[in-house]
């Protein structure tokens, strides 16, 4: 974007040129200078940014020129920005502004000095460079006693750039003498160069340089795709070689291992085969041992039934034995029973008939009695003891006839 804020010195506009590595306070620094904001955050900016405005004093033309410090951006992209610069501050710059923070000097801020350098030349950076140090309100010295303690690169850039530096605190825009101080500056530069700009020569020098120094990155850049080419191809003949030699050691590693695996699987039959032997002999001999414990035990039953059946018998004999002689004694002892109860039965019939004998024979021989009486009553009386006899007589043989039936 353009701006245009004219004051009323009519003199020739200067033309500045803002380096620096992204963070330095580029954009901000631009801003103090024109006394406005013009430029946007330098995070968002992604090519050359012109400004041209009334400074405080007289015109001033502004560039913010990305890439120097941009990792992001390829060598030949930053050429193509410092080619749109040349087109932008025709007929030349009349002083590069080179923004670096107070206390942040560090090895990008010296290759954008050695990358400004190449493009532009080393004139450029002797004659037409001021060193810009923002972030002067943490300055808490004068700069000079600061400087005095600077790294010897800090001394050593100063000092490659003609001696030239500024301090500008971008926290106060209403400072206008810190901005007078800097164009006063920027003016002893234009003088001590004669009046005149970073000129159209010069330009067409660093053109030159441009040029060359792009057909030498080109060349490079063929060099280095040639070279990767050649070593993507030797890469891949390598590869190739080296798959060769891989699938070669490869195959032979799995021949030796199929060998050694047919080696070992053969050890490994061999050993099986054997332990198979070893247990089949062992499983036939436990099988023998079973028959023969079988046949023991065969023969040990077959014994033990022999020894059982023959107690078994001996026990039924003896039990029988003992049996038939409970029943002989039973029946002996129920025929003595028996017979007792029949000599008791007989003796009692013997009894009761003897009895009944008895009782017979003495009414027999009482009514012999009586009949002898009845008689002896009708006949004369005879001998009382003979009659007496006879009649006991007669009841005694009753008496002995009936012991001896019994």
């Amino acid at each position: 974007p353009f701006a245009h804020h004219y004051s009323t010195d009519k003199s020739e506009k200067l033309r500045l040129i803002l380096i620096g590595n992204t963070g330095s306070g580029k954009s901000a620094s631009g801003n103090t200078i024109l006394g406005r904001k013009h430029f946007l955050s330098e995070f968002s900016g992604s090519s050359v940014t012109k400004v041209e405005a009334g400074s405080r004093r007289k015109k001033v033309l502004v560039l913010d020129v990305p890439g120097f410090g941009d990792t992001h951006l390829s060598k030949m992209q930053i050429f193509m920005e410092i080619s749109r610069c040349v087109a932008l501050t025709a007929p030349g710059p009349h002083a590069f502004l080179l923004v670096i923070p107070l206390g942040r000097f560090t090895e990008e801020v010296e290759k954008a000095v050695s990358l400004m350098a190449a493009a532009f030349g080393e004139k450029a950076v002797q004659n037409h460079t001021v060193v810009l140090f923002t972030r002067g309100d943490d300055l808490e010295e004068p700069i000079e006693q600061f400087l005095s303690k600077a790294p010897p690169s800090l001394k050593a850039l100063i000092d490659r750039c003609g001696g030239r530096y500024h301090v500008l605190n971008n926290r106060a825009p209403k400072d206008v003498q810190q901005v007078h101080e800097l164009l006063r500056k920027v003016e002893q530069v234009v003088e001590g160069n004669g009046g005149g700009c970073y000129t159209n020569a010069m330009y067409r020098e660093a053109e030159a340089l441009i040029r060359k120094e792009e057909d030498r990155v080109r060349r490079e850049e063929e060099d280095r795709v040639r070279m990767e080419e050649e070593k993507r191809v030797r890469g891949e003949e390598e590869d190739r070689a080296r798959r060769e030699e891989e699938d070669r050691e490869r195959r032979e590693e799995d021949r030796l291992k199929r060998e050694k695996e047919d080696e070992e699987k053969r050890e490994e039959d061999k050993v099986k085969r054997e332990k198979d032997r070893v247990r089949r002999e062992e499983e036939d001999r436990v099988k023998m041992e079973k028959e023969v414990q079988r046949e023991e035990d065969r023969v040990r039953r077959k014994e033990e039934d022999r020894v059982r059946r023959e107690e078994e018998d001996r026990v039924r004999e003896e039990e029988d034995r003992v049996r038939r002689e409970k029943d002989r004694v039973r029946r002996e002892e129920e025929d003595r029973v028996k017979r007792e109860e029949d000599l008791v039965r007989r003796r009692q019939e013997d009894k009761d008939k003897w009895e009944k004998e008895r009782v017979r024979s003495e009414e027999e021989s009482r009514a012999r009695i009586e009949a002898y009486k009845a008689k002896r009553e009708e006949e004369p009386s005879p001998n009382v003891i003979e009659v007496v006899l006879k009649a006991v007589v007669g009841t005694v043989v009753g008496w002995f006839t009936s012991l001896f039936r019994l």
